[in-house]
This record gives structure tokens, C-alpha cells and sequence, in this order.
């Protein structure tokens, strides 16, 4: 609803605008205290995976847990539930691999420092010439 004005908000969630502007300087406060955690970029990127990371986690802990619930003769149910289940593993492979670096990736780094150390060495060795 972004760019909508309070009365907008109120009216299409069926709230008194008290609520909606309370509920709205929540949120603000709540993304201020955020941004202010994670002011450093690299952080903040780690924190929103995390926040990711954690929510499908605990769709999927929920989904598996109602699955296991449900009367085995509810097939459709177990069956859609299982669904979920499968889709919340395939999210969480997806981030993981989003997250973690390839061998490739990791080999790379380690010949970038190589290099890095090579160069200070030169350059130190020509500051002494």
C-alpha cells in the first residue's frame, strides 16, 4: 500500500486510522532499529538471508509438525501438506547455496590473497631498494 494515505490504509483493512497510524509508526520504529543493527552493508545482506533463512524454517518445522497431526486417511491434505514441506527444503537449498561460496569461489579467493601478499612483498622490498 505504499504511497496510499492513512484514511486509505484504514478504510481497505476495515481499522480505525488510530490503529493504522499506530500500527505504521511501529513498523517504522521497528525498520529504524534494524537499519541501525545492520548499518554496515555486508551485515545488513547477512541479516535479511538470516531473517530469510529463519522464517522458512519455521514454515517448514510448522508445516511438518501439522503433517504429522493429520489422520493418514486425509490424503489430499497430507499430500498438500507434504507439498509445502518440500517446497520450504527447496527454498532453504536455494539460500544455502545463495550464501555459500562455490570451491571455485573459495579458490579464487585464496589466489587473490596469494597475489595481494606477493604485491605488499614487492612493494616493500622496493620502498628498502
Amino acid at each position: 500500500m505504499r504511497g496510499a494515505s492513512l484514511r486509505q490504509i484504514a478504510e481497505k483493512l476495515s481499522i480505525p486510522r488510530s490503529v493504522a497510524q499506530y500500527d505504521i509508526v511501529l513498523s517504522r520504529k521497528q525498520n529504524g532499529k534494524w537499519y541501525d543493527q545492520n548499518k554496515d552493508p555486508e551485515a545488513r545482506f547477512r541479516g535479511m538471508y538470516k531473517e530469510l533463512w529463519d522464517r522458512h524454517i519455521e514454515a517448514y518445522v510448522e508445516a511438518w509438525s501439522v503433517y504429522q497431526q493429520v489422520d493418514e486417511k486425509n490424503v489430499w491434505v497430507r499430500a498438500n501438506l507434504f507439498g509445502q514441506v518440500c517446497q520450504c527444503l527447496d527454498k532453504l537449498r536455494s539460500l544455502f547455496n545463495k550464501i555459500t561460496p562455490s570451491l571455485d569461489d573459495v579458490e579464487r579467493q585464496k589466489i587473490v590473497a596469494d597475489l595481494e601478499a606477493r604485491i605488499s612483498a614487492v612493494e616493500e622490498a622496493n620502498k628498502k631498494s
